[in-house]
């Protein structure tokens, strides 16, 4: 049975074949996807004249399944629809437009030009500016959400699946999982701030751990049996 459970988890571990999902936006409004256009979005530009400058498109962002794009006037589209229009703004001798873009799983935040961050729509901060101009924002997620949710894909190939939150529920995982008859997937949830015990020199097979753990009063590695 131990062979059998590790061969499918190993094969649950492996990375499947990925396809990859290559943007483009140009300044027009054109969005493609690996060279097919998705969206055709509204840009009053004339290359040939320079007239419109302020409706060319600036800067794209991918969350999820959604695509944002960002006009420099302050028009924001997500999949091809109008989401905020932002205002520009101006020192009385510098016109502010917008440049800087990024979505996350919490929302959209756009930059302009002097250091005004919009989030979800509300203006939310200034930067501080002496010469130069912003024109670049990155944002991140911190995902705390289940991702994945290891019991529904136990479940979708069939196999059994138990879950422990707390070190009181560990034995009964273990036990469960040894008699349930076939391969099994125990997904032991940790705090991100934990140190996980026991550990395993790099390059060293899983029989050879360290059996230490951290002392926090003594701020020391002792001997902890395994």
């Amino acid at each position: 049975m131990v062979r059998r459970t590790l061969a499918l988890l190993l094969a649950l571990a492996a990375p499947a074949a990925a396809q990859e999902f290559v943007y483009a936006l140009n300044i027009h409004g054109k969005l493609s996807i690996n060279g097919t256009v998705l969206d055709s979005m509204p840009s009053g530009f004339d290359a040939g004249t320079g007239e419109g400058e302020f409706e060319t498109w600036t800067a794209l962002a991918v969350a999820g399944p959604d695509r944002y794009a960002l006009r420099r006037d302050g028009k924001l589209f997500k999949n091809g629809k109008k989401l905020y229009s932002f205002l520009m703004g101006t020192d009385g001798f510098n016109i502010f437009s917008w440049h800087g873009f990024a979505a996350t799983a919490n929302g959209v935040h756009a930059l302009r030009q002097e250091g005004l961050l919009n989030s979800n729509g509300l203006d939310v901060i200034t930067y501080p500016r002496e010469t130069f101009f912003f024109t670049e924002l990155v944002a991140k997620t911190d995902l705390t959400v289940d991702m994945p949710n290891y019991m529904k894909l136990a479940e979708s190939f069939g196999i059994a699946g138990f879950r422990c939150d707390t070190p009181e529920e560990v034995d009964a995982a273990i036990v469960a999982a040894l008699e349930c008859g076939g391969p099994a997937v125990i997904e032991a949830r940790v705090d991100r701030e934990e140190k996980v015990y026991p550990m395993v020199p790099a390059g060293a097979p899983s029989a050879e751990m360290l059996d230490v753990e951290w002392a926090e009063d003594d701020n020391q590695w002792v001997e902890e049996g395994v």
